[in-house]
């Protein structure tokens, strides 16, 4: 009986024991799990991407015009600034007439003065081209001279040199005579070959001279010859003379317009109604080499110039249909569609031209530019909260996989790289051979996540 009840006893004690332990390994899982990171995850999906683009512009001419006058002219008042309408025959700006005077008088004695290097020149390129002339025509005329003299030069070296030679052979056979003879008187044989030697020599020479003297007569020939043809092709000479020609001109037309001033008593006028669209003239200020101002015409039509950054540049392309909208002048809004029909990329950024088809918004107000981007389908969308890294460093995303664990299956994070075609403000396309439509990628985190980590899945 006993042995019994200790049986029974040992059985309900290591069932309590049993019971005990359950309850302890339930209560560390719990403690356990509540201890992990909480992720909310989503799997990929197909879409495409959307992006918003919107723009800030002005409204200017659809044609501008530009004033111009004469460079460095005193300004004495502006009559107008941005913005303002002006009629035909307005005053624009009013010139300084005492100082339109003074450069009258400037550019006129300038073009007396060039008006006389001219003729100089041209006097002195002719006495150049005339004396080229003379003296290639001399050098023609000494050609025949100069052969006949060379010719007789050696002609008479020739002479001396056969006498010497004729002398030479007399007295050797004078010598071999009174050898033979016995007659011992001996001419200096040796004093006649020496003659016949220096007279071999000195035609030599003569013939040397005459190569020499014709070398030379034609180097002077060409060198004749290229200074008539420099004075008389169009080389330098003629350049010359077309830039002063070109500078004659130039202050002709400049005097023309200073006189059109003289006679408007220095006032400039518009030449058909429009609006101002740029002044930058200054009261005392002197006229720029640009145009003084512009100004667009009012049957022109209006324009939309719209700055857009390098980002935006990238999803906007010429023939792109835009929402544009502005207030009218009693404060209505007006919206209406337009294509853009010019893209430009410039160092401080890039802007875009469209031409309103319909209203008449003011030159100068604000217009606003929105369109709609989209992208064509992607296989593998998620949320940007997703995504992790840098252009530079490289993109990746938490992924949640089930392993097995002391305590059963866990939850564990697995850090995949990807790479990043394309993103918007909320989503980004993906792409991975790791990466599958049943991936669970983490989109939220309560603890900073790294690979391996064991995480707790809220649904």
């Amino acid at each position: 009986m006993n042995l019994k009840r200790n049986q029974k006893k040992a059985v309900l004690g290591f069932a309590v024991f049993l019971l005990f332990m359950a309850v302890c390994t339930v209560v560390s899982k719990g403690i356990y799990k509540a201890g992990l990171s909480r992720v909310s995850v989503v799997n990929t999906e197909k879409r495409k991407l959307v992006r918003e683009i919107a723009a800030l512009g002005t409204i200017s001419a659809g044609e501008e015009y530009g004033i111009y006058v004469p460079e460095g002219l005193r300004v004495k008042t502006v009559f107008v600034k941005q913005g303002d309408k002006v009629a035909a025959g307005d005053r624009l700006f009013w010139i300084d007439t005492d100082d339109l005077r003074n450069q009258i008088r400037e550019k006129e004695q300038e073009l007396k003065n060039t008006k006389a290097s001219l003729a100089d020149f041209q006097k002195a390129a002719f006495g150049t081209r005339r004396d080229s002339e003379k003296a290639v025509a001399r050098l023609k005329e000494d050609y025949d001279r100069l052969v006949r003299e060379q010719n007789l030069a050696i002609e008479r070296k020739r002479v001396e040199f056969e006498t010497a030679k004729s002398a030479r052979e007399q007295a050797e056979m004078r010598q071999n005579t009174s050898v033979s003879t016995g007659d011992g008187a001996a001419e200096d044989l040796e004093g006649f070959r020496q003659a016949e030697r220096q007279a071999a020599i000195a035609l030599e020479d003569a013939i040397l001279a005459k190569e020499t003297a014709l070398l030379s007569w034609k180097r002077q020939l060409e060198d004749a010859g290229e200074t008539l043809e420099k004075a008389s092709a169009e080389g330098e000479l003629a350049a010359e003379d077309v830039r002063l020609q070109g500078q004659i001109l130039g202050l002709q037309q400049e005097l023309k317009a200073l006189y059109v001033l003289e006679n408007g008593q220095g006032y400039v006028l518009a030449q058909e109604a429009g609006t101002v669209t740029e002044n930058t003239l200054k009261a005392g200020e002197r006229t720029p080499d640009t145009a003084c101002l512009l100004y667009g015409a009012e049957e022109a039509g209006r324009t939309a110039e719209i700055p857009l950054t390098m980002e935006q540049l990238r999803y906007l392309s010429i023939g792109d249909v835009v929402k544009l909208s502005y207030k009218t002048l009693l404060g209505e809004t007006r919206k209406q569609e337009a294509v853009i029909q010019y893209l430009e990329k410039h160092a401080e950024g890039a802007f875009a031209r469209i031409e309103l088809t319909e209203g008449e918004p003011s030159m100068g107000q604000s217009v606003t530019m929105k369109y709609t981007w989209q992208s064509d389908l992607y296989p593998a969308v998620i949320p940007v909260s997703a995504l992790h890294g840098t252009d530079a460093q490289g993109y990746y995303v938490y992924v949640v996989e089930e392993q097995e664990g002391i305590l059963g299956m866990e939850q564990r994070i697995r850090k995949i790289a990807v790479t990043v075609p394309d993103k918007t403000e909320s989503y980004a396309a993906v792409e991975s051979s790791l990466l599958t439509e049943e991936s669970r990628i983490v989109t939220d985190s309560t603890k900073e996540l790294s690979e391996g980590s064991v995480v707790r899945v809220v649904e």
